[in-house]
């Protein structure tokens, strides 16, 4: 078994990887809005964006290796998940499609929600897994009606695999990369005939962040809440910003 964090040589703070998380995020999105996808520009800043979500489901993974209450993790991130889901959906289409009903809007429009909705099912799923009260012959069952269940969030069941997998394997990186790279394998597939999704190349890259992970927090203030409070602002702001220069 190896060491969960690098312990030699260049490596990465919680603090850092955050950032990095945060601001491929911020990139991705201003693409999403204002940058066609099938421009030069738009592919590379899509391409850094796949950075995001497997490093917030690594963190997911290590919040419950730390945390000293699961249940009470696994409720705020419902709670953030609940209030980021209309930002996120005005982010899609401009408008709330619940109080803006209209023919351009299909049915999925009504229900499609964010990452930390992923990210919560994703605690779930690995909360069930590991836990000792959950009989064996149950836990397949429920994995799989939690997959199922989140095929409304974004990054739908891959997020919540990861997040598995990284829990699973916290403390083997090799199993850890091999499992991230099967999963992650499957959501980058469709790439290799459609131009237009070359992008989703860059999902392997997060691998590389997270190996350098060291396990220390970093200096400064606490990133803890910052991701699941910028999530859902910069969503209006950029919805918003779309809506006026449109």
């Amino acid at each position: 078994m190896e060491k969960a964090y690098k312990t030699e040589g260049f490596s990465l703070t919680q603090k850092d990887l955050k950032i990095i998380a945060i601001a491929a995020m911020l990139i991705d999105h201003i693409a999403w809005m204002f940058v066609p996808t099938s421009s030069q520009a738009g592919q590379i800043m899509h391409f850094i964006g796949r950075l995001t979500m497997p490093i917030m489901c690594y963190f997911i993974a290590e919040g419950y290796e730390k945390t000293r209450n699961a249940g009470k993790y696994l409720l705020r991130l419902f709670i953030f998940a609940a209030i980021s889901h209309f930002p996120f959906q005005y982010f899609l289409w401009g408008k709330i499609p619940l109080f803006s009903p209209g023919p351009k809007y299909y049915p999925a429009a009504y229900y499609t929600t964010g990452v930390i909705y992923t990210l919560a099912l994703g605690l779930l799923a690995l909360m069930a897994v590991k836990s000792k009260k959950v009989p064996l012959i149950l836990k397949p069952f429920i994995l799989c009606a939690i997959l199922f269940a989140a095929q409304i969030g974004d990054y739908r069941y891959f997020g919540v695999l990861w997040v598995l997998f990284f829990g699973l394997f916290h403390h083997d990186r090799f199993l850890m990369t091999v499992s991230f790279l099967a999963v992650t394998l499957g959501i980058v597939l469709p790439a290799f005939t459609n131009p237009q999704s070359y992008f989703m190349f860059g999902t392997f890259l997060p691998i590389i962040p997270i190996l350098l992970y060291n396990g220390r927090k970093g200096e400064g203030r606490s990133w803890k809440l910052f991701f699941y409070i910028f999530y859902p602002v910069h969503l209006v702001i950029l919805g918003f910003l779309r809506n006026l220069y449109k």
